[in-house]
């Protein structure tokens, strides 16, 4: 089969990264795929490899784009802008599409009745869409209207061999590269708003601990200066981010809105806990057996609770979380049900 991915851009972020992932592995298993990004990014750290697509959004471009996209069996839109140009690339081709939605479609909710009647009028042209975990795809059934026959549940996956287990001899490696010691805390993201970086440091330093902040964005500037403390690490944006969860006792996410995170599958696959908000997929990972879970509108007294909870039974919690992720949240299984959909969306077609 010849499978087209479309990505947002060729940014470094975790469906574009996914997309690629996917991508080796249904090659892997005999498929031919090609990974088209819809933009360039001005982003220092790229992904690859990745095509990008010359303005595909104007008369122009969209022909191109569609020429590319008679060439493939199947098309897959990964991410928002993923839905427009898989929409787009597959008019008069007679190929068909598969849309997959990285985020919490809960949050069309606080959105404009027009856009979401926009939104849902594209996810019905889908031949599928997949959502990453039930509540979703149920929301994605009743207040878009997609027919459930036609929603498929797949999770987010990290390639296994993507971040090797945590053993004295890596946490000691780590450390003396990144210089710190005693307890330390990992916040692993882009620096947005959504991802809400401060509350997770302020809860950090609070729970007496060493922070390493890895990831650029917007709020880096404004952070470095309010956290100007010699226990705040900023490390920028790192592409393996295996050093810095291997010299962590906990991973801390305290986003606003998230889907499935990648961040909180590799920090369980390196054998690392976490305490996350219960937003979005969240609940999917992280649990009492794995990390903890705190209200999604949680504040600094309670993050920091569940951070010094996590430290006082970090190993177990983290090799649960190890089982947990090799079990469910591995790009190997994970492929499979995409190639068993793919399949079906193709011979159907």
């Amino acid at each position: 089969m010849r499978i087209l991915h479309l990505t947002a851009t060729d940014e470094r972020r975790g469906a574009e990264v996914f997309a690629v992932e996917l991508a080796s592995a249904l090659s892997a298993i005999g498929h031919l795929n090609e990974v088209v990004a819809l933009a360039s990014s001005d982003a220092d750290e790229k992904v690859g490899p990745v095509a990008v697509a010359r303005r595909p959004f104007t008369p122009g471009g969209a022909r191109d784009l569609r020429r590319i996209a008679a060439r493939h069996d199947v098309v897959i839109g990964h991410g928002s802008r993923g839905l427009s140009g898989a929409l787009l690339s597959t008019l008069l081709t007679h190929r068909p599409f598969v849309y997959r939605s990285i985020g919490d479609p809960r949050a069309w909710a606080g959105v404009s009745a027009t856009r979401r009647l926009r939104v849902g009028a594209q996810l019905r042209a889908a031949a599928a869409v997949v959502a990453l975990w039930p509540a979703a795809a149920s929301y994605l059934s009743h207040a878009m209207r997609v027919p459930a026959g036609r929603i498929e549940v797949i999770p987010n996956a990290v390639h296994a061999g993507r971040i090797a287990p945590v053993d004295p001899s890596r946490r000691r490696a780590a450390r003396r590269e990144l210089g710190v010691s005693g307890r330390v805390v990992a916040v692993v993201g882009s620096l947005t708003e959504e991802k809400r970086p401060h509350l997770a440091i302020a809860a950090a330093l609070e729970a007496g601990a060493t922070t390493l902040v890895a990831g650029g964005g917007p709020l880096a500037p404004a952070l470095r200066a309010q956290f100007a403390d010699p226990s705040v690490c900023f490390l920028g944006t790192i592409i393996d981010v295996a050093s810095v969860l291997h010299a962590s006792d906990v991973l801390v996410l305290t986003s606003r809105t998230e889907g499935l995170p990648g961040v909180l599958i590799e920090a369980g696959l390196a054998g690392i806990p976490q305490v996350a908000t219960d937003v979005g997929g969240v609940e999917e990972l992280v649990g009492v057996n794995t990390g903890r879970l705190v209200p999604a509108a949680a504040d600094v007294h309670q993050v920091a609770s569940a951070i010094m909870q996590v430290f006082a039974n970090a190993h177990e919690l983290g090799q649960n979380s190890r089982r947990l992720m090799l079990e469910s949240f591995t790009i190997g299984p994970i492929s499979l049900r995409w190639h068993h959909l793919l399949q079906r969306v193709r011979d159907a077609s």
